[in-house]
């Protein structure tokens, strides 16, 4: 005999959801690729002007520091050039969090895999 009807339904349920998790995961993946080309693209336009700032200002310290006659004028400009030549940094950092805020929401564990918090596997691991 063949299958019968709920059987046949049954089936397809179960075919729509391996589908749906396919889905779901490439979906995933093109986020995550996304979010890497792009991170890619961000961090190649701050970051070449930021080191071509960096160089210039370099070169040029000797002259700012004659020309500029006081000294909270220099430690303003200073702190305004080191906070430039960071500015790579904190793209990266910020887009890491994206990205690890993707991974972490859209995470698939098997049932088999215990999950663990971070705050108490700190806890346990300090106790040992």
């Amino acid at each position: 005999m063949g299958v019968a009807r709920r059987d046949r339904y049954a089936i397809a349920g179960l075919f729509s959801l391996v589908v749906f998790v396919a889905c779901a995961e490439t979906v995933k993946t093109l986020s995550m690729q996304y979010e890497l080309a792009h991170l890619s693209k961000v961090l190649l336009v701050v970051g070449f002007p930021t080191l071509l700032g960096y160089g210039i200002f370099t070169m040029t310290y000797s002259t700012i520091i004659e020309t500029v006659g006081t000294a909270s004028v220099l430690v303003l400009a200073v702190s305004g050039v080191v906070t430039f030549v960071f500015l790579p940094f904190i793209v990266l950092l910020v887009y890491t969090f994206r990205i690890v805020s993707i991974a972490s929401r859209t995470a698939d564990f098997d049932p088999s895999v215990p999950r663990v918090d971070f705050d108490e596997a700190g806890l346990e691991e300090g106790r040992e």
